[in-house]
């Protein structure tokens, strides 16, 4: 229940501050307003010669686009700016130096007429919130109504018409079709569902050449095979760039559809994340192809450790590439970082109090990472956790019991409990004690010991001088002889083998001097 609250905390600590960073409150020092939108003039100048000399960014700038979604911006912030200039083009001559120069200057207006006269809308000039002056969010919104008045009156002469392909590239590429194509089927264009067809053809295009290449890249130019760790970065590499193809031609092409604003924003939102998917697909190929690279180069002198080394710095590498991704996302779609962070920072003890789990378990993975108690194979022992490492992952490590289960231990267990390592044993030691009848001749049991000490001896896994075999005390049921060595084996297997062979011979040594052992004494009770 406590980790539930915990997740529920941050949840709500996220949200509170992604409110607060898409509604930041205001402060009383208000930012400078740039000398290109300081009053209704400089506003107009900007605009015309932006559009005069090409930069259409410099006059999109001039527009208040708060009614229009963020997502949509970049492509509809071009096209309201062109649709506005030959909409006063179609108008007056406006002599920019006869607008008002004062930055607490009232509305500038400009009165938009039909060819015959009638007034059918104006272009309105004021202050936004920040203090700069910007077309009017209410003049942007009725563009559309005012240029269908208006389209047909002639540009005055000496200015420029943009074309209506550049603010409208839907209807440019409709009146391009054959008039058979205008028909509608289910409800659509005809040459909509051709365009549709194409735009999907291109993109499932690009995307196999990408996949295409990584292939030819990884199997014949790098010569890597199938089951090559780099070859399969490779392969998910390509495959992220023909994603983030296909997403683009989807996205460029879809202005060309003409849909409702609505389906257009969640359109361009959909071909944007897929982008941004991608793109973290395509780093994090790059990331861990780098880093099989490197372990690869290092293999011949690879003791093991970089078992554990590669899946925590892999992991901590796409947690990082994940987060810059999402903030950028973020501040893509209208967020303002800044603001959010700023705010994580004030409920910055919630959030350290829901997060105190996922903390704990990262100073665990760095843990494993500096001091490396174990890699992946080894047998150990952590509180009452013993089996086989089998994953090492950011939060948790996976352990084979010897019963076949399978532990998911928190990295947090690491750093407040003792690891007992027995894959790091340099050798391993061998030790028991064998009781003899007391009947048996002091002459025989020298013999027995100094029989075992040569098994010991001849056994090529124990290591040198380690061999003891001793008659070593009284017991309750027989005489004592202690037996001990080291043995320098890999693994727990050939450790159980050279045990067997050793009790082997000893039992065979025993049967050919005539030495008994002692049977367990056993009490009763009446």
């Amino acid at each position: 229940m406590t980790g539930q609250r915990g997740r529920w905390a941050l949840l709500l600590t996220l949200a509170t501050s992604l409110a607060a960073a898409q509604f930041p409150a205001t402060s009383s020092g208000r930012p400078a307003v740039p000398d290109t939108l300081a009053s209704p003039r400089a506003t107009l100048r900007t605009f015309f010669d932006g559009m005069n000399e090409g930069d259409v960014m410099a006059a999109v700038a001039t527009l208040d686009l708060t009614g229009v979604p963020v997502i949509e911006r970049p492509t509809k912030g071009p096209q309201l700016a062109n649709k506005l200039l030959a909409i006063l083009n179609r108008e007056l001559y406006i002599d920019v130096q006869k607008v008002p120069n004062l930055p607490d200057s009232k509305p500038y207006t400009v009165p938009i007429h039909r060819r015959n006269g009638d007034l059918v809308g104006e272009v309105v000039v004021d202050k936004s919130p920040d203090g700069a002056f910007r077309f009017t969010p209410t003049t942007l919104s009725r563009l559309d109504e005012v240029w269908n008045q208006v389209k047909s009156k002639p540009v005055i002469r000496g200015l420029m018409d943009p074309g209506e392909q550049k603010f409208d590239p839907a209807k440019w590429f409709g009146d391009a079709m054959p008039a058979e194509l205008h028909s509608d089927f289910l409800g659509v264009a005809r040459w909509k569902w051709i365009l549709l067809t194409i735009m999907l053809v291109m993109g499932a295009f690009l995307a196999l050449v990408a996949k295409g290449l990584a292939q030819l890249l990884g199997r014949v130019i790098l010569r890597l095979k199938k089951s090559d760790g780099r070859y399969r970065e490779i392969q998910r590499a390509g495959s992220a760039v023909g994603v983030f193809l296909f997403a683009s031609v989807f996205a460029g092409l879809t202005p060309y559809l003409g849909l409702p604003g609505g389906l257009s924003g969640a359109t361009a939102f959909i071909a944007l994340l897929a982008q941004y998917a991608a793109a973290v697909l395509f780093v994090g190929a790059v990331w861990d192809g780098a880093l099989k690279v490197v372990v690869s180069r290092h293999a011949a002198r690879n003791d093991g450790e970089v078992d554990i080394v590669v899946p925590v710095i892999s992991r901590l590498g796409m947690a990082v590439i994940i987060l810059v991704a999402g903030l950028t996302l973020l501040a893509q779609v209208g967020v303002n970082v800044t603001a959010f962070l700023a705010t994580l920072g004030i409920g910055g003890v919630m959030l350290a109090l829901a997060a105190k789990d996922s903390v704990e378990n990262l100073f665990g993975s760095v843990m494993v990472l500096v001091e490396r108690p174990f890699k992946i194979g080894d047998w150990v022992k952590v509180g009452d956790v013993e089996g086989v490492v089998e994953d090492i992952r950011l939060r948790s490590t996976r352990v084979r019991t010897f019963e076949d289960s399978l532990i998911v231990m928190p990295n947090s267990t690491l750093v407040t409990t003792s690891v007992e390592n027995f894959g790091k044993r340099r050798k391993r030691r061998f030790r028991t004690v064998l009781r003899v009848e007391y009947g048996t001749p002091p002459g025989a049991l020298d013999t027995f010991a100094a029989r075992i000490r040569d098994i010991l001896h001849a056994e090529r896994a124990t290591v040198a001088e380690s061999d003891v075999s001793y008659l070593n005390d009284f017991g309750p049921t027989g005489l004592h002889i202690i037996i001990q060595c080291y043995l320098d084996v890999p693994t727990w297997t050939d450790e159980l083998r050279t045990r067997s062979e050793i009790i082997t011979q000893v039992l065979a040594a025993a049967e050919d001097l005539g030495v008994k052992f002692a049977a367990p004494s056993t009490t009763a009770s009446v």
